[in-house]
């Protein structure tokens, strides 16, 4: 900095001090109200660090700590991996797939678990299970088919190679439009070269030179003067002025004069003292404290400050991280730990391991077989031909088409079949059936507008599933029944007549819906979703009588029970038998307790029922009394209350008998009584003619 007439600069970078030594012109000062520019923008009262202002240079060496990194919705034991984009969280795990055994220390060292593999098999790729399986190297003594082209049959002691085809001494191979053909070298038989000669490049006036040794390719003057730059006009690059974002406008009583970098800023008129910007002024907005000593302000750098790739693996402190660590989100903050994403391989004997995870490159250095067919290798298809990588060898599968030598399929137009006795297996090496499917995912897709897969007995299609818009459909083509069943015997069944439904049996039912159920589980059960409250219905297995739960009174019971007369009982003289009479009964009636009660499950609030108990009903009248036998040996009571009214008239009766009763020998006494009164008066009467 240059300080300007009446200022004073003082101090070392970068605190220097400036004082107004004699500086009385005001047009020249930046005030409260003076805009910045460059990577710090806004007014002075309340400066803010630029979008992408903060780049490499400004962060320091060991800056950002593992607080300071944005968790981005790590998990624990996450760490971060570059996914083409940016730095993201991701599973430390990548090679699952690969069932690594060993804790990769020094005693167990880290290995592949063998998977249950048998001696001579390979590891080949299941796409349906999404991993890698051991099984048979199919590819034994097969001989490649070679043409013109080729020499060699793949094996070990013919590799396959590119026939001389007559070729001579120095030539190379072309193509002629129909194959590749040898032929001399024009270019190296003619010793020319570079064959760009003498030609002279066109240049127009941004370039000069002719390209030539003497007269290399430059960019042209184009008029520049010195210290200009090229800058993009809008269409072409063209000279002009440096600015480099120094391009400062003088406010009122302020001269600006020098070039960039060097400007000297004068007062040349401000008088006005409270908006200059002092040594003691304090800064606003992401910039604070006095401007001799400027800060940015806590949490200040956020995201649209830090520029894109300003984060470099130096500014990344090293929180004690030891070598080999990464970083890892352990829930809160990011932290050093080790790296255990199954990328530690040990070389066995004869192999060697080298680069850097995930890209190793194996090498083999003595392995004692040197044998290619046993070790993991490469399947590619090409058209027909299919090619695998560890000897180069080829087999078409034309010749597996055509039936040529071994018999597994043959080809009939754009058919093929497989008429072997044996099985098929895909996923397993020891198929059991036809064709036997193994794996842990999906392992079968029926794909199209209406999939479906048919079962025929014979040439006639019996039954299918099919997959239509809105509808999985299982059906039979015939009358036969449907039966899904489990190995335990529960069954659902359809009848394939009277398309009745069955549950828990296979018996054909002789209504729309007809249910089996054990003892002690609910036969047929009514929920409302929303409340939770459902009632069931079951047959008892020692009565026979239809009983009604419901989880209101926790199932210890039935609330209901129709006995095997129903609810309406049969009253035809001609169905019944040892009927007897009633016999006096007022006295137990007269007997009876009613009570008021509330059930167990009931809030205390609840309204009360009106009733009686069941074991005091028993003692008195035990044909009114039910038992209900449960799983777990409990004996629950009922009440046949419809059988009191029956004990009511009959209580009645006896009444209105002792009543008749009654009423007679009132009568009686009536008579007698009158009768005495006569015999009275007539006693009277006699007694007075004596006494007269």
């Amino acid at each position: 900095y240059a300080a300007g007439t009446g200022i004073s600069i003082t101090g070392t970078a970068p605190n220097f001090t400036i004082t107004n030594t004699g500086d009385t012109d005001p047009t020249d000062d930046i005030t409260t109200a003076s805009t910045a520019g460059g990577d710090v923008t806004g007014p002075f009262s309340n400066l803010q660090i630029a979008p992408n202002a903060v780049g490499t240079p400004e962060i320091a060496n060991g800056a950002v700590t593992g607080a300071k990194i944005n968790d981005m919705g790590a998990n624990a034991g996450d760490v971060l991996k570059w996914n083409g984009t940016s730095w993201a969280p991701a599973d430390a795990t990548i090679y699952t797939a690969l069932n690594i055994t060993g804790n990769g220390s020094a005693g167990n060292p880290l290995r592949l678990n063998d998977l249950g593999a048998t001696d001579g098999q390979v590891l080949v790729w299941n796409s349906m299970a999404n991993l890698w399986t051991p099984a048979n190297d199919t590819w034994g003594t097969q001989v490649a088919q070679t043409d013109a082209t080729l020499a060699g049959n793949g094996t070990a002691t013919s590799p396959l190679k590119i026939a001389q085809q007559g070729a001579a001494v120095g030539q190379v191979l072309k193509w002629n439009g129909t194959s590749w053909v040898p032929d001399v070298d024009a270019v190296a038989s003619a010793g020319t070269g570079d064959n760009w000669g003498t030609q002279t490049v066109i240049a127009d006036n941004t370039l000069d030179g002719d390209g030539t040794g003497i007269s290399p390719l430059r960019i042209a003057q184009q008029g520049a003067t010195p210290g200009q730059v090229l800058k993009w006009n809008g269409s072409t690059w063209a000279p002009d002025a440096d600015a480099s974002g120094n391009s400062y406008a003088a406010g009122t009583g302020i001269s600006i004069t020098g070039t960039a970098p060097n400007f000297t800023i004068t007062n040349t008129g401000d008088t006005d003292p409270t908006d200059d910007i002092t040594t003691a002024s304090t800064a606003g907005g992401d910039v604070t404290g006095p401007f001799s000593n400027l800060q940015i302000a806590p949490n200040a750098v956020g995201t649209p400050e830090i520029a894109n790739g300003a984060v470099t693996g130096a500014k990344i402190n090293d929180m004690g991280a030891a070598n080999g660590q990464t970083l890892k989100w352990n829930g809160s903050t990011w932290a050093p730990a080790d790296d255990n994403s199954g990328n530690n391989y040990a070389a066995g004997t004869g192999i060697s391991i080298t680069g850097t995870a995930p890209n190793f490159t194996i090498n083999n250095t003595g392995d004692s077989d040197n044998d290619a067919t046993n070790e993991l290798q490469t399947l590619a298809l090409n058209g027909t031909q299919l090619s695998i990588s560890g000897t180069g060898s080829t087999v078409s599968f034309d010749t597996l088409f055509n039936n040529a030598g071994i018999g597994l399929w043959t080809a009939s137009g754009t058919d093929i079949y497989n008429s072997n006795t044996g099985n098929v297996g895909v996923g397993t090496t020891m198929p059991l059936r036809p064709l036997h499917v193994k794996g842990g995912v999906e392992v079968i897709r029926v794909e199209g507008t209406e999939p479906g897969i048919g079962f025929a007995v014979g040439a006639k299609l019996a039954s299918s599933i099919t997959q239509s818009t809105g509808f999985f459909t299982l059906a039979t083509q015939d009358s036969s029944s449907i039966v899904m069943a489990t190995g335990a015997g529960k069954v659902v069944f359809v009848d394939g007549q009277t398309g009745h439904v069955g549950m828990g049996a296979t018996a054909h039912p002789i209504a729309r819906l007809r249910v089996s159920h054990a003892t002690g589980f609910a036969g047929l059960m009514i929920e409302n979703s929303n409340s939770g409250w459902n009632w069931d219905f079951r047959v008892n297995p020692a009565t026979g009588a239809l009983e009604l739960y419901n989880n209101f009174l926790g199932g210890v019971g039935p609330v209901g029970t129709f006995q095997t007369n129903g609810s309406y009982v049969p009253s035809d003289k001609r169905l019944k038998k040892d009927i007897q009479a009633v016999g006096s009964i007022l006295d137990k009636v007269i007997s009876l307790q009613p009570v008021y009660y509330r059930y167990r499950n009931e809030s205390a609030t609840a309204k009360r029922s009106v009733g009686f108990l069941a074991q005091d009903v028993e003692a008195l009248f035990p044909e009114l009394v039910s038992q209900t036998p449960m799983p777990d040996g409990t004996v629950y009571l009922g009440l046949n209350y419809a059988g009191f009214g029956v004990l009511a008239i009959q209580a009645i009766q006896e009444q209105q008998r002792e009543i008749e009763a009654l009423r007679q020998k009132n009568t009686e006494l009536e008579q007698r009584l009158n009768a005495l009164e006569v015999r009275l008066l007539r006693l009277e009467q006699t007694s007075a003619k004596v006494d007269k």
